[in-house]
């Protein structure tokens, strides 16, 4: 990444001193975000302009992308010390799991549904505005305009879709991540991620501390929750890593991602054994 330079900002010195501290679990975030490039670079040199090849392929470079960009907002987040928004991204990157997994168990007809659908819930979406019994000024008019550019397509994949609950699967997040058996991480982490990301009272610990006899809270960089973003973003992507091999076939990078996970975890706990108060 030679042609990448540091951002202008600052940070506070005890906050580099804490970060350092965390260094070893950061770096690994590096290894498997150096690693998605390098996948990425191989899959298009692979097709070398030629089409996806299925509406499964496509989803699965879209949803890897989706988390890539993720992980690297995650990444930014955590070395500016925000490490309450940081568990809040995490929240986005265990969705694109679980759907890339769910779509993968019946990769044509699940695709085929996801991509179907996007036309048909924008359709559903300005029906619902429209029933609306007052709008400002000028509104109805631009989506009746919108409703009536979205229909050619859109009513072409009504039946599949007879109301848009539950989005383009018919099941909610939860019954897809316990088709997938990540029901129990629904439940533990990513209830921990919306709770933080929705500032919920159960997440107030994550930018909630206590300071000699009363509480305080987090009012700028800080390491708090910086730990916890960083080992369970990177946990994220590489299973999206192996997701995304496996749907192009990168038996080559697919050699990198178990023993990156495995180093990841060995840096993670021997962390948590120096510095378990950096680590809540």
């Amino acid at each position: 990444m030679a042609d990448h330079v540091s951002a202008p900002i600052q940070i506070p010195a005890s906050l580099l001193d804490d970060l350092n501290k965390l260094g070893a679990v950061l770096n690994e975030g590096l290894r498997a975000l150096n690693l998605a490039q390098q996948m990425v670079e191989r899959m298009h040199k692979d097709l070398d302009g030629a089409p996806f090849g299925s509406d499964y392929r496509m989803l699965a470079y879209v949803l890897f992308s989706k988390g890539f960009m993720t992980f690297q907002s995650v990444r930014g987040l955590c070395v500016l010390g925000c490490g309450p928004d940081a568990i809040g991204l995490c929240a986005s990157l265990f969705e694109n799991v679980v759907d890339l997994t769910y779509i993968r168990q019946a990769p044509t007809s699940r695709s085929r549904r996801y991509v179907r659908f996007e036309q048909v819930d924008k359709y559903y979406q300005a029906q619902k505005i429209l029933r609306r019994r007052r709008l400002p000024k000028g509104t109805r008019k631009r989506y009746k305009g919108y409703l009536k550019f979205l229909a050619p397509e859109a009513t072409k994949y009504l039946r599949m879709f007879p109301t848009a609950r539950n989005g383009w699967s018919g099941k909610r997040l939860r019954e897809r991540a316990q088709a997938v058996k990540m029901d129990l991480e629904y439940d533990e982490l990513y209830y921990l991620f919306c709770g933080t990301k929705h500032t919920l009272p159960m997440g107030a610990a994550s930018f909630v501390f206590e300071r000699d006899a009363y509480l305080d809270v987090v009012r700028g960089p800080n390491i708090k929750g910086v730990y916890l973003a960083a080992l369970h973003s990177t946990v994220y992507l590489l299973r999206l890593c192996d997701l995304f091999q496996d749907a192009y076939g990168l038996s080559a990078e697919a050699k990198e991602i178990g023993p990156l996970m495995k180093s990841l975890i060995e840096a993670s706990n021997e962390v948590q054994r120096q510095y378990p108060e950096l680590c809540k």
